[in-house]
């Protein structure tokens, strides 16, 4: 989905509303959600886990269309693969910002706690 939004954004200014061709949608549905099946969970294991569900799925899908529509405009060289990379890089930036602002909201683990009944 958010590719398919992306490669949407990123060709409204050069098509046009009635000159956009669905074939490109045809490439982006299946190639989005091959990379978004492998990366999502790895990603989301390692850096969301203490991030609230719905934050963490509207800022990286956020990120994954801003990395993708910023990455076709600036790379019109190879307008099939910056699209994937800056979609992936947009995912990726997202979620580490995450990662780093909910990390501060949990409590430190480990011997220097004292023990919940000794607490308070």
């Amino acid at each position: 989905m958010c590719g398919v939004l992306s490669v949407t954004i990123a060709l409204l200014p050069v098509t046009g509303l009635h000159g956009f061709d669905a074939g490109i949608l045809t490439f982006a549905t299946p190639v989005g959600a091959a990379i978004g099946a492998v990366t999502t969970p790895l990603i989301a294991w390692v850096l969301l886990r203490n991030v609230p569900l719905g934050r963490a799925i509207a800022q990286c899908a956020l990120g994954t269309v801003v990395g993708g529509v910023l990455a076709s405009w600036t790379n019109l060289h190879n307008p099939l693969f910056s699209p994937i990379v800056g979609a992936v890089l947009g995912f990726t930036v997202m979620a580490t910002f995450l990662k780093l602002k909910y990390a501060r909201l949990v409590p430190a683990k480990g011997p220097h706690r004292l023990p919940p009944e000794s607490e308070g």
